[in-house]
């Protein structure tokens, strides 16, 4: 499960993202490295934001690996109402293949 810290006790990042897995769906135990995502966003040209609003998780698996990270995104100091844009983001991850 990945899910939204809402006040950064658990990965140390307000609002970043948490990692946690379960058997059965009920007992879960977090993750050795606790925190799955940040706010913060490393663009291609190298330029670093950290994005207002990071919502809704989402991750594409193929293979069995996952491979992208989905998220409704905002600009601004956070929260949907203070940004000046929003949009879907994809995140492309590391994998081994």
């Amino acid at each position: 499960m990945i899910a939204k810290d809402m006040d950064g006790r658990i990965c140390g990042e307000k609002h970043g993202g948490i990692f946690a897995s379960s058997k059965d769906g009920t007992d879960w135990q977090l993750a050795d490295s606790t925190q799955s995502y940040s706010r913060r966003v490393l663009w291609e040209d190298g330029t670093v934001q950290w994005m207002g609003s990071f919502e809704r998780p989402f991750l594409l698996f193929q293979e069995g690996v996952p491979t992208h990270l989905f998220a409704a995104v905002a600009d601004g100091p956070g929260g949907f109402r203070n940004a000046k844009h929003t949009w879907n983001m994809v995140i492309p991850l590391r994998t081994p293949f």
